[in-house]
């Protein structure tokens, strides 16, 4: 829930009914009927080992950055308004020996970490869109 000027918005959190291409108002006319005028959808459209070292380099020895790309659309159902917004994460760069060693827990942690930071980020600038709409 978020209060804003004196009001208290209540949100629930959804498996997503479109895609980002597609618009999803009929999926969630439940919802309006339920009293809800707003629904943010998150999506996660990738997630990459993106090397940073230079041809000729020994794979295991290439540095890579994870990088998670997604973003959310917020849907207003009362106006039928909506607004996407597409954002990215990524880590620090490791060798790939080091994302493999110990079973991959350098990995697993740092996916971890930036799923964390991603649903921050999503969560900041829906509020923010929603503040300034």
């Amino acid at each position: 829930q978020w209060i804003h000027e004196e009001r208290t918005v209540s949100f629930a959190a959804v498996a997503a009914a479109g895609s980002p291409s597609q618009p999803a108002f009929d999926a969630y006319r439940s919802f309006a009927h339920n009293g809800y005028r707003y629904v943010i959808e998150s999506f996660v459209s990738r997630i990459v080992m993106a090397p940073v070292g230079s041809p000729g380099q020994e794979s295991l020895e290439v540095p890579a950055h994870l990088v998670i790309e997604g973003g959310f659309r917020f849907l207003d159902l009362e106006s039928v308004h909506e607004h996407e917004r597409k954002l990215d994460w990524s880590s620090e760069p490791h060798t790939l020996r080091e994302w493999r060693a110990g079973d991959g827990a350098l990995l697993v942690e740092t996916l971890r970490a930036g799923c964390d930071a991603m649903a921050v980020q999503i969560v900041s600038h829906a509020e923010q869109h929603w503040r300034n709409r």
